[in-house]
């Protein structure tokens, strides 16, 4: 009985880790890929065909995709998310508020971008569009997580989660999927007409950038970062345990440190950088909402709130949430032309 069960054993243990080698091979394997994407393209071979009217149409700023999309404007109106769960849109002055989608539960809303008359949100695994008016809401992509999503005329960019946050893009009816950059990558930002992305490997890190037919590659930064915003000639980005700091584009001196404590998120405005510093309280988010100038300097404490989260730019607002005095987090907004902060209606 003990001979038979060795030699169940001996087999046992090589299958099993000839196993553990070729299951993950399969999952990530270009046949996988191939037969998942055209899996999703006959999901979404019914939605509506559109076609944005201009090709160059951003859906979003940098700095509001870099936290997490929770707002964008469009040409009268503002649309954001309120409680991380609904979608609103008011006028430009935050009256006649009417809810696109709202739900008192379930899977929150995030990565927002708006062009013509439709809104792109990410819910949980999946993308989807809705109409201006609340109509005609439709998921475009499920594949599971798509992260730093940015939106240029009919093509959207963004990393795909479920293939280890490798960049893709699809056009906005969700066809046409593609994986354009054969890299995992740790953060992807869209300037002009490229792409900008980071990643470790072999202990070293890189920043570099293709165009958006995924060629043309460069070396822009032998570095890894993170939340990159190219900002009037200097990039600005968290590295070396969140710390913010800013690179002259055009020389190879070192970056500058801007905030010597770990940051948890920051916009950059003409007005000077708004930023949070990381909460000593595991898995909460930032700690008081400070300001300071694009070089570093005159920096101050705006508002001792705690849980900074979702900075969004919309115009000469600045909308985030916080919580005070253990109260739940709540939404804000900061008038940038003096610095006042004011409670949302709710």
């Amino acid at each position: 009985m003990l001979k038979k069960y060795m030699r169940t054993l001996l087999i046992a243990i090589p299958v099993a880790l000839i196993l553990s080698q070729l299951i993950p091979a399969l999952l990530y394997s270009d046949l996988t890929t191939s037969l998942k994407i055209q899996y999703h393209s006959f999901q979404t071979r019914n939605l509506e065909r559109i076609q944005i009217s201009d090709e160059y149409a951003q859906g979003n700023t940098v700095i509001n995709t870099n936290n997490y999309g929770h707002g964008v404007k469009g040409e009268d109106h503002y649309y954001f998310v309120e409680n991380h769960l609904n979608l609103v849109q008011t006028t430009k002055d935050f009256q006649n508020k009417q809810y696109l989608i709202e739900q008192s539960g379930g899977t929150g809303i995030n990565r927002l971008n708006k062009v013509d008359d439709w809104i792109f949100f990410s819910q949980g695994k999946s993308y989807n569009r809705i109409k201006t008016d609340g109509s005609q809401q439709e998921t475009i992509f499920r594949m599971g997580y798509p992260l730093d999503v940015h939106l240029l005329g009919n093509w959207i960019y963004f990393r795909n989660f479920s293939d280890r946050s490798m960049i893709y893009r699809m056009d906005v009816n969700g066809q046409n999927l593609e994986r354009l950059v054969n890299q995992s990558v740790t953060d992807l930002t869209l300037y002009e007409d490229r792409l900008y992305y980071s990643y470790q490997e072999d202990e070293a890190g890189w920043l570099k950038s293709v165009d958006l037919e995924g060629k043309d590659l460069r070396v822009e930064m032998n570095r890894e970062v993170k939340d990159l915003t190219v900002w009037e000639g200097y990039y600005f980005m968290d590295y070396e345990d969140d710390r913010l700091y800013r690179k002259n584009i055009y020389d190879d001196e070192s970056p500058q440190l801007l905030v010597d404590e770990k940051v948890s998120t920051y916009a950059l405005t003409e007005n000077g950088i708004y930023y949070a510093l990381h909460s000593h309280d595991v898995g909460y988010p930032g700690d008081g909402l400070y300001k300071m100038a694009l070089d570093g300097s005159d920096k101050i404490l705006l508002m001792d709130t705690k849980r900074v989260e979702g900075l969004c730019l919309l115009d000469h607002w600045l909308l985030f949430m916080s919580s005070d005095e253990s109260m739940l987090p709540n939404q804000k907004k900061l008038d940038l032309r003096r610095d006042e902060i004011l409670e949302m209606a709710q």
